[in-house]
């Protein structure tokens, strides 16, 4: 997994942390998937205008099957977007022993500029979260 952001957004503690942000990627990555497995790489640009947060990542396994693949990535775009509109699937490749998957998260605006999507992200997990455990709660 590659996740690419704008150097813009990724302020002093952020840099700080990319050690403990590779680590509970990976280890999330190793629980999800059951693999033991796992390359997580983040990369910073520089560039100006500042890009959008990006995801790149790739999967090797026998026994895929497209349409399923295709389905299950779809349904779970469709509830990431529920709570971060900014968020798209850029790209989606299903072949024989590899799935190839490329997302992008742009800011929904207000008060981050579109680059920081890893921000937005973040802050509306936390607010869906934050509503499911009061809900739950009552």
């Amino acid at each position: 997994m590659v996740s690419t952001g704008a150097s813009a957004s990724a302020s002093r503690a952020t840099r700080l942390n990319l050690d403990q942000y590779i680590a509970t990627t990976s280890a999330a990555i190793r629980t999800f998937t059951g693999t033991r497995d796992v390359k997580v790489m983040v990369n910073l640009s520089p560039a100006r205008p500042a890009p959008p947060f990006r995801v790149a990542m790739t999967v090797h396994a026998d026994g895929i099957r497209p349409a399923p693949v295709r389905a299950s990535i779809a349904v779970a775009a469709q509830a990431v977007r529920a709570y971060t509109p900014g968020f798209k699937v850029t790209s989606l490749a299903v072949d024989p022993g590899r799935i190839s998957v490329a997302v992008e998260v742009t800011a929904s605006g207000g008060r981050l500029p579109r680059h920081a999507g890893s921000v937005d992200i973040i802050n509306a997990a936390a607010v869906l979260l934050a509503g499911q455990s009061a809900a739950a709660s009552r």
